[in-house]
């Protein structure tokens, strides 16, 4: 039986996984209480992800978290899973939010 290359091409083009998501794919905000990523498409369409100066996350389809940023994102714990926002580098002009300390090292060496 012969296989033509675009029948390989197909069947590699299936199999790939899908691309995490990154910066382009997020939009960005913030108020007195934290940012407000909103996305386009992906696991947050459609509702924004509320990321609290506490440290505290909440998507309504997702329900209620943790958020924490690292070096490669933002990672955002919520009931249904752990997502990682890959090269989201969050700013804001609101003063209030220049102190957040939500890294992820902090987490894990007992931090809040």
């Amino acid at each position: 039986m012969k296989h033509s290359k675009l029948s390989y091409a197909a069947l590699a083009l299936t199999l790939l996984p899908a691309l995490p998501a990154s910066a382009q794919d997020y939009d960005q905000d913030c108020n007195a209480n934290g940012y407000v990523i909103t996305a386009a498409r992906g696991t947050f369409a459609g509702s924004p992800v509320y990321l609290g100066k506490s440290c505290d996350a909440f998507h309504k389809g997702h329900g209620e978290g943790t958020w924490c940023w690292q070096n490669n994102g933002i990672n955002v714990k919520l009931p249904t899973g752990n997502w990682l926002l890959a090269k989201v580098e969050l700013t804001c002009q609101n003063a209030g939010l220049d102190g957040m300390a939500c890294s992820c090292i902090d987490f894990s060496n007992g931090g809040t």
